[in-house]
């Protein structure tokens, strides 16, 4: 079936539009395949927009360490970051509550 074959309804604005062919197989693996690319494109996408507008400033995770990013091209080292801790497939950490007293506030 061609796509000038498929049926043809109404939206709810009243707009027509063809039917989408069937999704595949293939077609979702290819979909599929496509996401590393267009989350990567999306994030150097947002990080150039976030340089455009008014803040100037990107805080970045770079080799272990959080970079501050200017539009001029400087970056500043904010801090070390701490290791990564390995967690095993399936695990759920919960955040402990701090003892009532301490400084949480602030």
């Amino acid at each position: 079936m061609q796509n000038d074959d498929l049926p043809i309804f109404r939206t709810y604005s009243g707009l027509t539009m063809r039917r989408p062919p069937p999704i595949t197989e293939e077609s979702m693996q290819r979909a599929d395949a496509s996401i590393p690319r267009l989350a990567a494109e999306a994030g150097r996408a947002a990080y150039e927009r976030a340089m455009s507008r008014v803040g100037l400033v990107v805080m970045k995770s770079a080799n272990g360490q959080l970079v501050e990013r200017r539009r001029n091209g400087t970056a500043v080292v904010i801090k070390t970051l701490p290791t990564s801790t390995p967690a095993k497939v399936g695990l759920v950490l919960k955040r402990a509550r701090k003892p009532a007293g301490t400084d949480a506030g602030k």
